[in-house]
């Protein structure tokens, strides 16, 4: 895992680099602003807790105010933050009810439970879908 802390930037700059492809994929990132001569604000990305920065903390001539970490695990936690599984009917691992109506049910099967014990161990909500209509290519060999 890599800790990356950015000095020299604004609140605006930091956010905008924690907003993008790279920031969003990168678990531990955190700012340093002045904007008063006797204090700096720490921020931290809150990668899959929400978007942008979150200030952390504040340095004030001889040290931190609060006891706040400024690199917590993100990863063990995901804090309901929705995660997408895109699946398809793989009997018997996974598979499909059929409503009454005869359309597609929900999901079950052994990889989708691990799926579901997974969202309940790392607290995310699992949404499960179906890839887009032309996306899957089946060729046989």
């Amino acid at each position: 895992m890599f800790l990356y802390l950015l000095v020299g930037l604004s609140a605006a700059e930091l956010n905008e680099f924690v907003s993008s492809k790279k920031g969003k994929k990168t678990e531990q990132i955190a700012g340093l602003v002045q904007e008063d001569p006797q204090e700096w604000k720490v921020y931290r990305n809150q990668l899959y807790w929400g978007e942008g920065v979150l200030l952390a903390n504040r340095w004030r001539k001889r040290g931190f105010t609060s006891n706040n970490e400024i690199f917590p695990e993100k990863i063990w936690n995901l804090k309901g933050a929705p995660i997408k599984l895109i699946t398809f009917e793989f009997e018997p691992h996974i598979m499909r009810e059929r409503n009454k109506d005869g359309n597609p049910g929900r999901f079950f099967g052994s990889d989708i439970q691990i799926a579901i014990a997974l969202s309940e161990a790392l607290n995310f909500t699992l949404i499960i879908e179906r890839p887009p209509k032309g996306s899957i290519r089946i060729y046989r060999i």
